[in-house]
């Protein structure tokens, strides 16, 4: 449903989701550091458009994983 994925120490998104969900929040822990991933709809469509880590919009459509001990602020949109 979520489409979900870890590969090392990266997170990948495939979302498959039902109409109507407007946005959703997952809170992950990667050993002693916490992100706070809010996924944002914009359209019709389940692919991610892009994916911004505390205000820095990332390259790769990824989450990489680091261990700093700071919470970190993820938005992904989709659609």
């Amino acid at each position: 449903l979520l489409g979900i994925g870890l590969k090392v120490d990266k997170i990948y998104f495939e979302p498959c989701l039902p109409a109507g969900w407007p946005s959703w929040k997952l809170h992950y822990r990667y050993r002693e550091t916490f992100y706070h991933i809010t996924f944002v709809c914009s359209g019709s469509s389940d692919r991610i458009t892009s994916i911004e880590i505390d205000g820095i919009a990332q390259k790769e459509m990824v989450v990489q994983l680091i261990d700093d001990r700071v919470d970190h602020l993820v938005e992904v949109k989709v659609g």
